[in-house]
């Protein structure tokens, strides 16, 4: 479904997710379910784009408001409070280019480590397992 006015949150993500891109369906999956359990919830909302959005698991397409990019995707990201940028195939300089403009926006950003990321981000931004990223998510919560 295709959001036309950005809506408040307080996590978004928006990722490309294919089969090459497990670690991005581990650490959606990860962020769905964990409003679900015992430290708390907050609102999630996913602008994904797939294949084949049919076939996404159940707890991504729940909260799947369909593919952003650019300006649109700048304007839903100021609405929420953390912004998750996910290793999701996108060559080095897109997603340096993503980061820096995110980062300009003033938005508070967890990025999945790796070389731009590095690049763009301090190291408190970064995390590698789910299990990270849903700690941090829950201390910027707080």
């Amino acid at each position: 479904m295709s959001q036309t006015v950005p809506e408040t949150c307080d996590v978004i993500c928006c990722a490309t997710v294919t089969a090459a891109t497990e670690n991005v369906r581990r650490h959606l999956l990860a962020l769905a379910k964990a409003p679900l359990g015992l430290r708390g919830d907050f609102s999630v909302i996913y602008h994904l784009t797939a294949d084949n959005p049919a076939v996404l698991p159940a707890g991504l397409a729940m909260h799947d408001r369909g593919p952003l990019s650019g300006p649109a995707y700048l304007a839903a990201a100021a609405k929420a409070r953390i912004i998750v940028d996910l290793e999701d195939g996108a060559d080095a300089a897109t997603r340096i280019a993503r980061l820096t403009a995110l980062k300009q926006a003033g938005a508070q950003i967890l990025a999945e480590n790796g070389p731009a990321a590095r690049d763009v981000l301090p190291a408190d931004a970064l995390f590698s397992t789910p299990e990270a990223l849903l700690d941090k998510v829950y201390a910027r919560l707080r």
